[in-house]
């Protein structure tokens, strides 16, 4: 069994690649099963060839090196999408990232099962969370049944109910998502218009939509590490950026909208996300900052793409601003 291991890189701090390529070589190792590490250079400050040349892996593992103009993770996930073609499995990994031991060995026992077309687990979040219990996945009335299997924390859901979970929360991080490269889960890439946000949650939906069956663990089989992060590097203070990423999420779950006949939960759940995220930007434009905002290139395309969302809210989301900005100022009284 061939799988293709995507790894996009854009780091400034030395050692980080190192360390993940060493946690997939320390892998318990599925028998039969070769990897190789495709390493996507985005235009990375930091040469990753000074990381590989004088590395050893195992037998069973190559790596190779991948160079591309800039273009943000999805489009160098993409990149390794179309070197991929011909594995039976595709991974993925963040390349501040590491797997557990036994990540893989979990993976395939998934895989083993003919139906299944995309495998996912647990991952360290930080050093008290994990993302599923961030997220609370699995949520109580969500479907799902035991996988019988070595492992008891393997359990299966229909391609329908993948689907619905995952519209629902963001439970599948990038670093623990293996799929079934056959011929309907390979036709999918990542949106590279989603730069900074969504594009890997969207990618996850689409294979969801097409996988008959889904294997997931509650194992925790990665853990997060902290290198060059576009998503976690953007703060409030960051108007535009800030701006530009909930634009994006709004861009995305209009998709969602658009592309799926959601259940009633998912339907609920972006809705819910949706209205959130056009109240970010629709507060974004309403402070100092909002004319600096419509000024950027790439915060005007995406106004033009969510038209007339957020205007179409605009009482509802005036009086939710007001709400805040009360409740904030009575939480500064208070204190000494």
């Amino acid at each position: 069994m061939r799988l293709s291991l995507i790894i996009p890189f854009y780091q400034k701090e030395p050692g980080l690649l190192s360390r993940a390529l060493q946690s997939v070589a320390a892998q318990t190792h599925p028998e039969g099963l070769h990897v190789k590490a495709l390493v996507i250079d985005d235009a990375s400050p930091l040469d990753p060839s000074t990381e590989i040349s004088e590395a050893t892996w195992p037998a069973w593992m190559t790596c190779e090196i991948i160079r591309r103009s800039n273009g943000g993770p999805g489009a160098a996930r993409n990149t390794g999408l179309d070197a991929a073609v011909g594995s039976d499995l595709v991974a993925f990994l963040d390349s501040d990232d590491v797997w557990e031991h036994d990540h893989l060995v979990r993976a395939i026992e998934a895989f083993n099962d003919p139906e299944c077309d995309l495998y996912f687990c647990n991952s360290q979040f930080d050093k008290d969370t994990t993302l599923f219990s961030l997220d609370g996945f699995p949520a109580p009335d969500m479907v799902y049944t035991t996988r019988p299997s070595r492992f008891d924390d393997l359990f299966a859901m229909t391609g329908e109910e993948t689907l619905s979970n995952l519209l629902r929360c963001y439970a599948s991080h990038t670093s623990t998502i293996v799929f079934r490269q056959n011929s309907a889960m390979a036709r999918h890439r990542f949106d590279e218009r989603l730069r900074i946000a969504g594009e890997d949650h969207a990618m996850w939906v689409d294979l969801a939509s097409d996988a008959r069956r889904a294997v997931f663990s509650t194992f925790v089989g990665s853990v997060r590490g902290h290198g060059v992060d576009i998503y976690r590097s953007v703060s409030h203070g960051d108007r535009i950026p800030y701006f530009n990423q909930h634009g994006f999420q709004l861009i995305k779950h209009h998709g969602f909208l658009k592309r799926f006949d959601l259940d009633g939960k998912a339907l609920a759940s972006v809705e819910r996300s949706l209205d959130n995220h056009s109240f970010e930007v629709f507060r974004s434009l309403l402070r100092p900052s909002g004319l600096k905002i419509l000024r950027d290139a790439t915060a005007r395309r995406i106004l033009r793409q969510i038209y007339p969302d957020p205007w179409a809210n605009t009482f509802r989301h005036l009086r939710r601003w007001r709400r805040e900005r009360r409740a904030n100022k009575l939480v500064a009284g208070r204190e000494p």
